[in-house]
Formats: C-alpha cells, sequence, structure tokens
C-alpha cells in the first residue's frame, strides 16, 4: 500500500506544472515536454522555426529540414529550470549524398529532487520522473527549391517505477518561393500515444495516453544582405488553442549574431559566437526565456560544431 501511495503521488506532483496550465489551453496533455522545443538558436527565435530548420535541431521542427544540411551538424544543449526541472538535448543531422539528409536526436526532460510523502504527509524520500523523446529523421530535396521529410519519434517516460512507451511520426515540408523567401509545414505525433501497464493497480490492464497531433506552418526571409533573418509560426494541435511564434536573428559580424522573438506569448532572446576551428565552425549558444504563468524563467546553453566539406 506504502508504495502504491509513493507512487501516485509522484504522477501528482510531476505533472502538476501542466495540470494547472490545462484550464487556459496551454498543458494538461500526454508529451507537454515536447511543446517546450530543443535547440538554443530555434528557442531563442520564439521557436519560429518550421520554414528555417537547417541546424542540428531541425528534425525537432520540421524533418524536411535535414535534406538541406551541407556536411555535417552536431550540438548539445543543457537548460536551467524553474521547481529544478532539467532539458536535455543532443543532435545530429549529416548530409546523404547527392539530395538527401538524415537526422538523430534525443530530449531529455524530468527532476529527480522531488519531495515525496505518503498519503500521511510523511515524507518517504527523493523520488524522481524522466520523460524522453528519440528521434530519427530522413528527407529528400525535391527539384531545386523543395524537400519532403518524415520523422519517427520513440517516447518513453518513467515515474518512479511505473514507465510508459510510445512511438509517433512526423511530416513536413519546406519550399523556398524566392531566394530570401521559404515557407514549411508540418504535421507532428501521428498516431503518437503512450502505454502505461496498469496491471499494479489492476489486474492485466493497460492504460493508452494519447499525444496531440500536432499542426504547423511557417515562413521565413532574409534581408540586409542576408544578414538579417525574419520568422514567424501558426501552430495548433487537436487538443489546444491556436498559438503564434516569431522571431529574428541578426549576424552583427562573422563571429557574433544576437536573437528574439515571442514564442506563444513568452518572450525569447539570445546570443551566439562563432569561432572557425580545424575542419569546420564552433558555435557557443545562450538563449533566456520568460515563461508565463508563474513557470519562472529558462536560461539555455548549447555547444555545437558544423564540419566543413
Amino acid at each position: 500500500m506504502m508504495r502504491k501511495n509513493i507512487t501516485y503521488i509522484l504522477i501528482v506532483t510531476a505533472f502538476l506544472p501542466h495540470v494547472l496550465r490545462a484550464d487556459d489551453g496551454h498543458g494538461g496533455y500526454a508529451g507537454a515536454f515536447l511543446k517546450i522545443g530543443a535547440g538554443a538558436r530555434a528557442l531563442a527565435m520564439g521557436s519560429a522555426f518550421t520554414a528555417v530548420a537547417d541546424d542540428h535541431s531541425a528534425f525537432i521542427y520540421n524533418p524536411a529540414g535535414v535534406a538541406l544540411i551541407m556536411g555535417q551538424d552536431v550540438g548539445l544543449s543543457y537548460a536551467l529550470m524553474s521547481f529544478d526541472r532539467r532539458l536535455g538535448f543532443i543532435g545530429f543531422v549529416t548530409e546523404l549524398k547527392p539530395n538527401g539528409g538524415l537526422g538523430l536526436g534525443w530530449i531529455n526532460a524530468g527532476d529527480s529532487n522531488i519531495d515525496g510523502r505518503d498519503t500521511n504527509g510523511q515524507p518517504t524520500g527523493d523520488l524522481s520522473y524522466s520523460d524522453n523523446a528519440f528521434f530519427f529523421s530522413f528527407a529528400q530535396q525535391i527539384g531545386r527549391y523543395g524537400a519532403l521529410g518524415i520523422g519517427m519519434r520513440y517516447l518513453y517516460q518513467k515515474l518512479e517505477d511505473q514507465t510508459a512507451k510510445g512511438f509517433g511520426i512526423d511530416a513536413g515540408a519546406r519550399l523556398h518561393i524566392l531566394p530570401q523567401l521559404w515557407i514549411g509545414g508540418v504535421v507532428q505525433n501521428i498516431n503518437a500515444k503512450y502505454t502505461w501497464n496498469t496491471s499494479y493497480w489492476e489486474r492485466e490492464t493497460t492504460t493508452k495516453d494519447e499525444v496531440p497531433l500536432q499542426f504547423r506552418m511557417g515562413s521565413a526571409y532574409r534581408l540586409l544582405q542576408n544578414k538579417l533573418l525574419l520568422a514567424i509560426d501558426v501552430g495548433k494541435n487537436t487538443e489546444q488553442d491556436v498559438a503564434f511564434y516569431g522571431g529574428g536573428e541578426y549576424r552583427v559580424n562573422g563571429q557574433f549574431s544576437l536573437r528574439a522573438g515571442l514564442k506563444d506569448g513568452e518572450l525569447t532572446a539570445g546570443g551566439s559566437f562563432l569561432q572557425f576551428v580545424q575542419w569546420g565552425d564552433m558555435r557557443i549558444d545562450y538563449t533566456f526565456i520568460a515563461h508565463m504563468r508563474g513557470l519562472g524563467s529558462t536560461h539555455l546553453f548549447s555547444l555545437g560544431y558544423r564540419f566543413s566539406d
């Protein structure tokens, strides 16, 4: 009985921030951590990355983007979040000659310092939970100006000693309208759901928790001799309200870039430093996100490397 009580309290505690946001259409559903996004550059631009999708986080926003990567791009990031939450990401994208691309990645989110208590309010020790998503994407250029991509995501969640697994599919497209203007669209979490083994509470039963199907479209435009990049996205899933994303990136010079955006009403900002080293370019990025609804702020740090041909 004690073990059952501990697990129940863990589930409530782990998902409390999402439950608190469910009444305004911004949370409370399976796979909520996937809405945070990944990649310091994309997040600093307000997650308006559906049409951009041109670095190691491309497959998170639009799998079609991996077909447009030249050489190889790898990066990892770690976020310091409120309520002692963590968010880590590692991504790798490589060109597949002559006209394709491949992307691999992993997002990990969770908390390992949850104060566990039984139904009588007595301490039971620290508890933990974790959310994981593993990505595999392939894309192919279509003609000179377009690309199509498909991605698969394997989902794994652990709450104390209970686990759930799932699988979903993403499909995206990217098209150049003009040399400085391109558009993109993506459908995410196709048939994605978590399957829980609930026989712990009821004999020989399982419970399925569906991840909302997500639709996003975006456009991006370069101007000022390609120094300024502006992007805008609009998204809608099957459970939540329409969301808008917008942002920009300004290249100060060959080494420094500044970014800012709005991520569904949340202010984002950041910058990067690029240094040419042997065989490629190394990038150091920082992103700040000011969350709404009392969820504090996020500081994200990223290190990336793009190999030259």
